[in-house]
């Protein structure tokens, strides 16, 4: 008998091979619906790597691309500082957040600049100048005047390019359509008045060069005085024969249609005109004003034919700093200051020039402190205070009370929040039993909260009660819910909003790509460590 048997065992044969068929058939209906989910699944993965690479794609060729120069037409301006009214809580905003056509100020100047005075503008900015954007707007906030250096344009391509780079780095020009030449200063002037008028509903216009030593606060407080006549203009008022000798320097070629002596005007450095001046010039058509050979000169002409009310006021061009200065200048020896870039830095390290008894001159370029406004009803000038400085202030009686509780409400409901969080958890700790639920508590308490004493109270509070408290019950249940649920909402609200909200919308974030880069890899990178808490949680 053969040791092997070569029949086979014809009833089992077909019961393996039905069940092979059966399992068959199953793999492949669960091959065909694992190939119908997979196609769509596939399709979005890839189209959502695609609109991935297209969004960074996009996002660096517009970070690396270079700004394109200013170009210039036809009685067009430009405010270059505008964008940063749109990144900041400035008040130049509408309602549904679109920018202000025409912020509203207490004042306007525009520092009258040329394409050779870098030198100057660089003195101005180590000295009464803010020397970046944000403390020019907080200069802005603090005086309630705007500040711009005011140039035109040049055909030289060389100038404008260096032109260009200081712009993107200060962003502190008007430019206007008007081509920069000294015989064209009377143009120049005009084509200002007129964009400062289009750019700005501003109470006052002030016109000042480049050469002048200026205090904005006191500015400010000069412009926010009552005056009962609408058709105001201050400055240093003058006259004096008029010079017909062409050898002679401040020549007037049009000598002979005023006669032998000027009519009162004011010195050219600096003067102001209110608003109702300003905009008469505005409403002006071209070539219908006479210009003179000189800029204060013909500014003066037009406020004659204005009827405007002429005050004099000699604090804007003071020859030396005294505690009332508003404009310093070597008057009459130079049309402004001698040596302007050595002669800026050296008035500055005068105590009468860079302090007051007042308003502390550092923080009008170092921090929003005071907002000068007027105040009709009081027929004064009143201080509204920011910051730390807010509690003093209305302690003396001189803030706003709105500004002063929301101030002071930030800090407790921040700690109100962390408070009732930490006591849940301290609670949950105390009652709490199980080996698995004490260490991630611990580890929450150690790592996130140790400093929080609050936490230690609620261990002792659970602690006390873990005879009589059932963490389980529908009762406490509901009351740590409603506990948890509100410090949620407290902690949520107050780290996006007065946490986080207020650094990443800053200018000082939006003007620096690498500091954007390296804050937002820093907050995903804390959240993804406090987010390992769940693992024990």
């Amino acid at each position: 008998m053969p040791l092997f048997s070569h029949r086979h065992n014809s009833s089992a044969l077909p019961t393996s091979t039905t069940t092979n068929s059966s399992y068959s058939a199953k793999d492949q209906k669960l091959h065909k619906l694992n190939s119908k989910i997979s196609l769509p699944i596939l399709l979005f993965s890839l189209l959502s790597i695609f609109f991935g690479l297209a969004g960074i794609i996009f996002a660096v060729n517009a970070v690396r691309r270079p700004s394109p120069l200013p170009v210039y037409r036809c009685g067009r301006s430009e405010d270059t500082f505008r964008a940063f009214y749109s990144l900041s809580d400035s008040g130049k905003l509408r309602d549904n957040g679109a920018l202000l056509d025409r912020p509203k100020l207490l004042g306007f100047v525009g520092i009258q600049t040329g394409f050779g005075s870098a030198d100057r503008r660089a003195a101005l900015r180590s000295t009464w100048f803010p020397s970046d954007p944000d403390r020019l707007l907080r200069l802005e906030q603090a005086t309630g005047i705007a500040f711009r250096f005011v140039i035109g344009k040049s055909k030289d391509a060389k100038k404008t390019a260096q032109l260009e780079k200081e712009i993107d780095k200060y962003r502190d020009f008007m430019l206007i359509d008007v081509q920069e030449e000294y015989l064209k200063l009377p143009y120049k002037t005009l084509a200002y008045f007129k964009a400062a008028f289009l750019h700005f509903e501003a109470d006052y216009y002030v016109k000042a060069d480049d050469d002048i030593y200026l205090r904005p606060d006191r500015l400010a407080t000069l412009l926010a005085k009552e005056r009962s006549n609408p058709l105001t203009y201050i400055g240093c008022m003058k006259k004096g024969h008029v010079i017909t000798d062409p050898k002679m320097k401040w020549y007037e070629k049009s000598g002979h249609l005023i006669g032998n002596e000027y009519f009162l005007h004011a010195y050219g450095p600096i003067y102001v005109l209110s608003a109702n001046v300003v905009a008469s010039l505005a409403a002006a058509r071209n070539n219908s004003l006479r210009m003179f050979s000189n800029e204060d000169v013909t500014i003066g002409s037009w406020m004659l034919a204005m009827n405007v009310h002429h005050e004099d006021n000699r604090a804007i061009c003071d020859p030396r700093c005294t505690s009332t200065s508003i404009a310093v200048w070597d008057i009459p020896k130079c049309s402004g200051l001698c040596n302007p870039a050595f002669r800026m830095k050296e008035l500055h390290n005068i105590k009468a020039m860079s302090s007051t008894k007042s308003i502390p001159f550092q923080y009008f370029t170092a921090a929003p402190v005071a907002i000068l406004k007027n105040d009709s009803c009081l027929n004064s000038v009143r201080l509204h205070f920011y910051g730390t400085e807010a509690i003093n202030a209305f302690a003396e009686g001189t803030a706003d009370a709105g500004q002063y509780i929301e101030v002071l409400w930030v800090g407790p409901v921040l700690e109100l929040g962390i408070v009732s969080h930490s006591i849940i958890i301290g609670i949950s700790l105390g009652v709490s039993h199980s080996p698995c639920t004490i260490r991630p508590l611990i580890a929450a308490l150690s790592f996130h909260q140790f400093f929080e004493g609050f936490a230690l109270g609620g261990i002792s509070i659970g602690t006390a009660v873990a005879s009589v408290y059932n963490p389980n019950s529908p009762g406490a249940l509901i009351v740590e819910g409603i506990l948890d649920s509100i410090s949620a909402g407290i902690l949520v609200y107050m780290a996006l909003v007065d946490l986080i909200a207020a650094d990443f919308l800053s200018k000082r974030m939006s003007c620096n790509f690498r500091l954007q880069v390296v804050s937002y890899l820093m907050l995903f990178l804390g959240a993804g460590l406090m987010s390992l808490l769940a693992i024990w949680a």
